[in-house]
């Protein structure tokens, strides 16, 4: 992500200096913008912890593959600096029925909100050892954010209140109008397609649009829900509303407003991260002692900082280590746009899945022999307890392990299995990211307890394409 540094003058006197405390402040001040400024570099960032000294033995590791990834990340910007390849920002599309018009407050609500989760992602990145850094939002001269606002060719009825199937159509509606007016892409576009449909005609609150995520092309889209309503200030608001969730199977409740801001805003992030591929997983570990991890159940938890005074005690929402060792090499968060969303593939030699010698934990290993299209420097094991073929096999009860891509090919992820219950079936599935925000699903195995049901390969060769129905 590209920084933009703004300076000023400093008008310095010094009439009343002798010449040596002069040159001395002079001095003193130059330095000081000289380390200001790379300090804030984007192309160098720095860890905020200078020495392993400082960090907890147990959060060691991870300190260690920050490290690593960072120094990748580093060598790939500079690598491309001079072809950084056209800018991915976030867009922000409002489509709204012909008897709809866009939720009353939208532009200071949504500017609230965005600005809430850059503070948000600067925060766990750092947490997690990497340089603060948040996505790139598309905005206007005056640093807002730049809305694109669609009139719908059909009333709020007419495009269904399933949520989730009522997405697409709204999408191919936006997409032609944007392809029309030969603006740009919606396929290759990260965009945040939010609607004014969190009421039913009762007047309560209710999932009335569509609300979850896909990937396609170069880009994804998540599909957003917005109301008046939805302001953070609200967030410790005890005014009673009525609330209707036919996913939630929720009928006409009584519910606090601070409970539905808590939700509806937490769940933005929680869809966003979605449409840039992050997969549901939760904390583990230390990351279970800061909190509940916001792809996992933590949307509820986002604002929970906020809401002390009415909920005491209450988690907070985290970013796991996985989730940051993605975000760093995707194009939004790294500024480069080199190939991201075009086929990929990686030969992996020498793999295997084995249970370590104390029997409560598998590893796995191998070597990445070639990749196109990127250079691999991250490896994730997911281990998912359910083994639900039903939920896209993508569970919010998964633990998500992470390892490095050595410079030789060569990775090794633990997974310690006493952190699920995994004595009955299971699957794993193992991930190949890289640099450039590609990745590569190599394709899941079924496992009852420690042992495999069928045999896993030492050699394979995978292709990965980002086409839509990528579900998340």
């Amino acid at each position: 992500m590209k920084i933009k540094i703004m300076t000023s003058h400093v008008m310095i006197r010094t009439g009343s200096f002798a010449g040596t405390s002069k040159r001395f402040l002079l001095v003193f001040v130059f330095a000081f913008l000289i380390l200001s400024v790379i300090s804030c570099s984007s192309n160098q960032p720095r860890s905020a912890i200078a020495s392993e000294a400082e960090i907890p033995q147990e959060r060691l590791e991870q300190y260690r593959m920050a490290q690593y990834i960072t120094e990748r990340m580093n060598e790939f910007k500079t690598a491309h600096k001079d072809n950084p390849g056209p800018a991915k920002t976030v867009k922000w599309v409002y489509l709204y029925g012909t008897d709809q018009k866009p939720a009353e407050g939208y532009v200071e609500r949504i500017n609230e909100w965005v600005d809430t989760f850059d503070e948000y992602f600067d925060s766990e990145m750092k947490e997690n050892f990497f340089p603060p850094c948040h996505p790139a939002t598309e905005r206007g001269d005056d640093g807002r954010i730049k809305f694109y606002l669609i009139a719908g060719a059909k009333p709020k009825s007419a495009y269904g209140n399933d949520w989730g199937r009522c997405g697409y159509p709204m999408y191919l509606e936006c997409r032609n109008y944007f392809l029309k007016e030969r603006m740009f892409d919606m396929y290759d576009e990260v965009v945040c397609l939010i609607t004014n449909r969190l009421e039913n005609d009762k007047g309560e609150i209710a999932r009335e649009g569509a609300e979850y995520a896909d990937i396609h092309g170069k880009g994804g889209t998540a599909f957003l829900l917005d109301h008046p309503k939805l302001y953070l200030k609200n967030i410790t608001s005890t005014e009673t509303l009525i609330y209707t969730d036919d996913y939630s199977r929720i009928q006409s409740r009584p519910t606090p407003l601070w409970n539905l801001v808590s939700y509806w805003v937490g769940n933005i992030p929680h869809e966003f991260l979605h449409a840039l591929g992050i997969q549901h997983n939760r904390s583990i570990g230390f990351e279970a002692k800061r909190g509940i991890a916001l792809m996992g159940m933590g949307t509820s938890s986002f604002l929970a900082d906020r809401r002390q005074s009415v909920t005491p005690g209450s988690e907070r929402a985290v970013l796991t280590f996985a989730d940051c060792a993605r975000l760093m090499s995707h194009p939004v968060f790294s500024g480069i746009n080199a190939g991201y969303g075009e086929k990929s593939s990686v030969t992996i030699q020498d793999f295997k899945i084995a249970p370590d010698g104390d029997s409560t934990s598998l590893t796995a290993s191998g070597k990445v022999a070639s990749s196109t299209n990127g250079e691999p420097y991250l490896v994730l094991f997911y281990t998912d307890p359910e083994a639900n073929p039903n939920d896209n096999w993508d569970s919010y009860t998964a633990p998500l392990w992470t390892g490095i891509v050595n410079r030789d090919g060569t990775f090794s992820v633990k997974a310690d299995l006493r952190s699920f219950q995994y004595d009955g079936r299971w699957r794993g599935r193992i991930l190949i990211c890289m640099t450039n925000g590609n990745y590569v699903n190599v394709p899941h195995w079924m496992f009852r307890g420690l042992t495999p049901e069928r045999e896993i390969r030492s050699e394979f060769t995978v292709e990965q394409t980002h086409d839509w129905g990528d579900r998340l």
